[in-house]
């Protein structure tokens, strides 16, 4: 069984953030992003959902997305199975869950909501994503961190030429709720790190055609 790797494109994958001193809501549910970036090589707070003290008692909520495009055009058949990959950086603190994203080749602050299912109304969302893996409580930041593909991610490798991925932290994010840690936080490398080795990439099995021929008897 043939197994390819699938690798993220420059361009369309980063990370997204938006700060907010009003509430973890402003922060969260806001449809443009107030600073990003397409072109960094590693980013240690990636994945974010935090709540800081600052003075005079003002609360700063950071919620931070990261992005990932990959070319899938030259894989025709489902995969029987497959892992995103996802080399960890700096910092593990935070839980993380890939989910179906909708952003182009390239990436703006105006992707930060660009997930499917996704509405800036507030509320869950863990029953309106389309989850592309499962959900990581444990981040490694000094090697690969791996999430077995959805039947979803794996139809949509198959069925489309390109697939967007986004990595949420979980319990704030997804679920909606306000976060207290000032250090909630994973951090990983992206497709414009200079080798191949900690680049975000699909890992996925495709089966061999079956070209066996059954010559008609009786029995």
């Amino acid at each position: 069984m043939p197994v390819v790797d699938l690798y993220g494109t420059t361009n369309g994958d980063g990370w997204l953030s938006k700060s907010s001193t009003t509430s973890w809501s402003d922060a969260r549910d806001n449809t443009t992003a107030s600073s990003g970036s397409s072109s960094s090589t590693y980013s240690g707070f990636a994945i974010r959902a935090t709540a800081a003290s600052g003075r005079g008692g003002t609360t700063t909520y950071v919620c931070t997305r990261a992005f990932i495009y990959i070319d899938t055009s030259s894989v025709a058949t489902v995969p029987s199975s497959g892992l995103l990959r996802i080399f960890g950086a700096s910092y593990g603190n935070a839980s993380v869950v890939p989910v179906k994203a909708t952003h182009g080749s390239s990436i703006t602050t105006a992707d930060f909501d660009a997930i499917d299912g996704w509405d800036n109304l507030g509320g869950n969302h863990s029953a309106d994503v389309t989850y592309y893996g499962n959900i990581l409580n444990s981040w490694s930041t000094s090697g690969y961190n791996d999430f077995t593909l959805t039947s979803d991610a794996l139809n949509d490798i198959a069925n489309n030429d390109n697939i967007q991925i986004c990595l949420m932290q979980y319990t704030n994010d997804v679920r909606g709720s306000t976060p207290s840690s000032s250090s909630n936080y994973s951090g990983m490398f992206f497709a414009d790190y200079v080798s191949s080795s900690r680049r975000p990439y699909l890992n996925v099995q495709i089966p061999e055609a079956n070209n066996s021929i059954f010559f008609g008897t009786n029995f």
